[in-house]
């Protein structure tokens, strides 16, 4: 029976200490509305938005990208959230947005420099 109670420890031990390690991830949220896909803007916003779901993949960001343009009700209601719980006024107008934190950068010259700062 103590043979058994090694591994069973040194796996509680690594729970622990996984737990204690674990952060928050920062939200990340990137709004766009583009609807000619030939077009540099909506080239522009797809590169963008797979930079997005990059940091998705890592420990540190919890991120969504979101075309407005093909987006639903649930998109706009995410939209609007975003800018309530930073106490913002209605720039849902202002499209691109992205939301870093408490942070948003409008424009995707703005974006595009915070996004890649971000992954360096």
């Amino acid at each position: 029976m103590r043979k058994n109670r090694i591994p069973i420890l040194i796996v509680l031990l690594l729970l622990l200490l996984s737990d204690c390690t674990r952060s928050e991830k920062i939200p990340l949220a990137f709004f766009y509305l583009e609807t000619c896909p030939g077009c540099d803007s909506y080239i522009r916003a797809e590169e963008l938005s797979g930079l997005v779901e990059k940091l998705n993949r890592t420990r540190s960001y919890a991120g969504s990208s979101r075309n407005m343009a093909v987006g639903s009700g649930e998109a706009n209601e995410e939209l609007m959230k975003a800018i309530e719980d930073r106490g913002l006024p209605d720039i849902s107008y202002s499209l691109p947005l992205l939301f870093i934190g408490d942070d948003y950068y409008v424009g995707y010259e703005d974006i595009e420099k915070a996004l890649n700062l971000l992954t360096e």
